[in-house]
């Protein structure tokens, strides 16, 4: 670290370990500012000339009256023209500040005549990005105006502070650590942020997460990209996926965004989201060349009614009740609620976000959720699909049109099942057989049957259909294809990809011999003929048919 002797301002370096007390200045860039070189050429050269300089001046002298012998100042203390020495120094600066003895704040813009709790707001070191973990990071740290007169210390001026930049007292005055933020929440603090540079609303935030990423100016936004992905191999912390993706968002993939935000303008809303407490386990999650692979469960919504007020207009009446749901946080909103994200489904275990107008989907009654057995699957980062090419990808699958008497509780295997469009997506490979666990309403009772759909070697699928819960012939099939859930209830099954029938089975299993694409049941001295049937038009549609025997 290189320091400024404040009484010859001479440059000196020194190893982190033998590191003297140190002053560090927090200011606004101008023209005019000093560099290494012009510090380096000594008193000979143009440095005095320069109207930056008296900050530095001004920096030694305070430095030297809190008993100090040396102070930082980032404009000349650090050779830009070295990229590894930026890298570093960059990389460091947080804990530069954090180190230091005391911060002296400099607001050129403050007027002297000007109250500092009336002024601070019109601050542009309260807009700059750096400025955010120069304010944060140091212990000590005073206010001066543009004439160098103490205003007073950060301690004086907190609640001042918290309201101006929407950041906790506890962390502003060093009695919160930052880990028990979320991320979601840290980066609101910088959100409104601007910097001269797009790569530094990454790069001055590297010290607010602890995280170090290379510097590489000219990758534009990838800069802010890599951080996230940063964050991401040292956190479980879903609540960076809590963004609003109509902020600072490139549209030109219409309804859907990628998973990571695009700047921290995103995470403008994002205070209020904190990590979630109601989780049983944490989910796993990493950055793959495939998307972003997740280990959780996920979700669909069973009545739009438990929507917080403020996003339950920003969906169309029908449709939302089928997507799928992703909880990234927690947060308070007249009580406990939970915070999610909307996806689609656009391939096998592969899902998309949604753009969907409000970025917080709160639900007061987390039972009005109901879990889809997707314990891994992907969400996609880039080359992000069209409408068409996610509508293309269902041509060739299995529809099923809305059946008042017919409820889908699961699908084998679970990975090619779309439960937006209730679609069966078409398999590569002909050697799997779908299976669905299905309820029909026939009359008064409720009927379990499993549809077995074996794709055939030209096309089209050859149906069979048995009762699962009154035929203990064929019970241990059902229990291959599908595993009793915690409740006991045979509503409550889970689809099992790890025992997905193949085409061959259907025809040799003894459980299957004789199975047609009908079965007759009997209900109260009454028969009845249950039957698949197959409709193509522009799409292919599975029904079941209900008919009684007369």
């Amino acid at each position: 670290m290189r320091l400024i002797n404040a009484r010859t301002l001479e440059l000196r370096e020194f190893f982190e370990a033998d590191l003297p007390p140190y002053a560090i200045l927090s200011h606004t860039w101008e023209d005019g500012e000093v560099t290494f070189q012009d510090m380096a050429a000594g008193p000979d050269g143009k440095r005095a000339s320069k109207k930056a300089f008296a900050k530095i001046r001004e920096t030694c002298g305070l430095a030297l009256e809190y008993g100090l012998e040396y102070a930082w100042v980032d404009t000349c203390c650090i050779d830009k023209s070295s990229s590894a020495e930026l890298t570093e120094s960059i990389n460091s600066m947080f804990r530069w500040y954090a180190k230091a003895h005391v911060c002296f704040v400099y607001l050129a813009d403050l007027a002297s005549g000007v109250d500092l709790k009336e002024g601070l707001a019109y601050c542009r070191w309260l807009t700059r990005g750096w400025t955010l973990q120069e304010l944060i990071a140091p212990h000590d740290l005073f206010f001066f105006d543009s004439a160098w007169s103490c205003r007073g210390s950060k301690e004086n001026f907190v609640d001042v502070l918290h309201d101006k930049t929407g950041i906790d007292r506890g962390i502003l005055m060093g009695e919160t650590p930052l880990s028990k933020r979320s991320v979601a929440h840290k980066m609101s603090w910088a959100a409104s942020r601007e910097t001269a540079r797009v790569e530094d609303a990454a790069y001055c935030l590297l010290g607010i997460f602890d995280v170090h990423i290379p510097l590489i100016y000219g990758e534009g936004k990838m800069a802010f990209r890599r951080l996230q992905e940063e964050i991401v191999k040292r956190s479980i912390d879903m609540t960076i996926f809590g963004w609003d993706p109509l902020e600072d968002v490139d549209r030109s993939c219409g309804d859907f965004v990628g998973a990571f935000a695009p700047s921290p303008a995103a995470f403008r809303l994002s205070s209020a989201v904190e990590q979630a407490t109601n989780a049983v386990d944490d989910p796993g999650f990493s950055v793959t060349n495939k998307g972003l692979r997740v280990q959780t469960i996920l979700s669909f919504l069973l009545d739009k009614t438990a929507l917080h007020p403020d996003v339950n207009d920003a969906f169309e009446p029908s449709g939302v009740r089928d997507m799928y749901f992703l909880q990234v946080g927690g947060a308070e909103s007249e009580g406990p609620a939970l915070v999610m994200i909307a996806l689609r489904k656009v391939g096998v275990d592969l899902f998309v976000r949604l753009a969907v107008r409000s970025f917080l989907i709160q639900l007061f009654d987390p039972p009005q959720l109901n879990a889809v057995r997707e314990s891994s699957f992907y969400i996609m980062t880039d080359n992000l699909p069209s409408r068409q090419s996610v509508a293309l990808l269902r041509t060739s699958g299995i529809h099923f049109r809305p059946q008042r008497e017919l409820e889908i509780v699961a699908v084998n295997p679970d990975t090619h099942w779309d439960h937006t469009d209730r679609c069966i997506f078409s398999m590569k490979s002909t050697e799997v057989v779908p299976a669905l666990l299905v309820y029909s309403s026939i009359q008064s009772k409720r009927f379990c049957f499993i549809i077995l759909c074996a794709p055939q070697f030209r096309e089209g699928y050859k149906f069979k259909i048995f009762e699962a819960e009154n035929d203990p012939i064929r019970a241990k099939l059902a229990t291959s294809l599908f595993r009793l859930g915690e409740s006991g209830s045979f509503s409550r099954w889970i689809a099992t990809r790890r025992t997905a029938m193949s085409v061959h089975e259907l025809d040799t299993l003894p459980e299957l011999r004789g199975l047609k694409h009908y079965v007759m049941v009997d209900f109260d001295h009454m028969v009845f003929h249950v039957s698949v049937e197959y409709w193509t038009e522009s799409r292919k549609y599975l029904h079941l048919s209900v008919k009684q025997v007369a």
